[in-house]
């Protein structure tokens, strides 16, 4: 009986509930040494169950429980086990968090744990007290450092800034790693938050929406460093947060001509230089710019068709209607002529005078 629960319980057939409604906390079976190896390699937890002196070796036993659940420190006295440090230091491997369980009295090297922690579990600062460790900024910095895979996992914000020397540095290593973390940096904490927000801006142009005007004194400077980075940027920008809106307009569809779709005709002097630049950057641009809005719509069609595409999805001759050029069919021979197969795809037969040929002139480009 005592073989078959080992085996089902390794097989992972059994589970802890089942184990402990059908096994009491007195029953011999817990004084069986195969029998809890078997339960705790898979419940690290039910360490909570062993007694140091009911089995053979407890230290195994410790060990594969926190190997298994880090978080089963908590149940494991320093003194019934023989080497507690390197017990401990399994148990923050495995989880992170097991260190809140730990007393600093109870090992020898708590900032060689401290830190194994935080480059595990960047969190786990939160539950490290500054005067626990010797040095606590480099702890900070290796916290921030371990890449956050959401803004939720922002190691920054369980650091206070009285609780380490340069908080400047740090903000600066965090945004450095994720931008994202500056939510969690108050300007009236740091020196220089322009800085800041420039190398915020720098990496990602779209995180301007994550500065306030009022918080940085050249916002223009950081509209124009946001704009080189990603011309998309351009959508977060106010005309009239900006000096000259129309140069950092043209610096946006120069940087990427799809940020056009974010810049009001209304909003700049010569839309029509724009239009232009925005197309010669990226074909593509022509879907968001209305034949009303242009000169002459037929001339940037033609630029927009010409601008060389990479596959049958960028063709720019689908994003162009018969109806808003003077003459489609000298449009569609020179979409064929310059990507072939990949443009013949968006023109329709009756839209054209002489569909065949210029079936046969886009097999011969393609």
């Amino acid at each position: 009986m005592q073989t078959k629960i080992i085996a089902q319980i390794k097989a992972g057939v059994l589970s802890l509930r089942y184990i402990l409604k059908d096994i009491s906390e007195n029953s011999p079976l817990w004084k069986d040494q195969d029998f809890c190896m078997a339960v705790v390699q898979k419940h690290g937890l039910a360490i909570s169950f062993v007694k140091k002196e009911d089995v053979k070796d407890y230290d195994a036993l410790a060990m594969a429980a926190v190997q298994r659940d880090g978080q089963a420190i908590t149940y494991i006295k320093k003194e019934d086990v023989k080497d507690y440090d390197a017990l401990a230091m399994a148990a923050v491997q495995k989880d992170g968090w097991a260190i809140q369980f730990i007393k600093k009295e109870d090992f020898k090297d708590y900032d060689a744990l401290a830190m194994a922690v935080v480059q595990k579990n960047w969190r786990a600062i939160k539950f490290i007290k500054k005067e626990d460790v010797k040095d606590y900024d480099a702890l900070a910095l290796a916290a921030v450092q371990e890449h956050p895979w959401s803004i939720e996992k922002a190691a920054i914000q369980y650091i206070k800034k009285e609780d380490v020397k340069d908080y400047d540095a740090l903000a600066m290593a965090a945004v450095q790693e994720d931008e994202l973390t500056i939510q969690f940096i108050k300007k009236e904490d740091v020196k220089d938050y322009d800085a800041l927000a420039m190398a915020v801006v720098q990496k990602d142009g779209w995180k301007i929406q994550l500065i306030k005007k009022e918080d940085v004194k050249d916002y223009d400077a950081l509209a124009w460093g946001a704009v080189k980075e990603f011309g998309q940027a351009i959508t977060y920008i106010k005309k009239e947060d900006v000096k000259d809106y129309d140069a950092l307009a043209m610096a946006a569809v120069q940087e990427d001509g799809l940020a056009i779709q974010f810049i009001k005709k209304e909003d700049v002097k010569d839309y029509d230089a724009l239009a232009w630049d925005a197309v010669q950057k990226d074909g593509w641009a022509i879907q968001f710019i209305k034949k009303e809005d242009v000169k002459d719509y037929d001339a940037l069609a033609l630029a927009a068709v010409q601008e060389h595409p990479q596959s049958v999805e960028t063709a720019a001759i689908q994003f162009i209607k018969k109806e808003d050029v003077k003459d489609y069919d000298a449009l569609a021979w020179a979409a064929v002529q310059k990507a072939g197969w990949a443009a013949i795809e968006f023109i329709k037969k009756e839209g054209v005078k002489d569909y065949d040929e210029l079936v046969q002139v886009a097999h011969g480009n393609t």
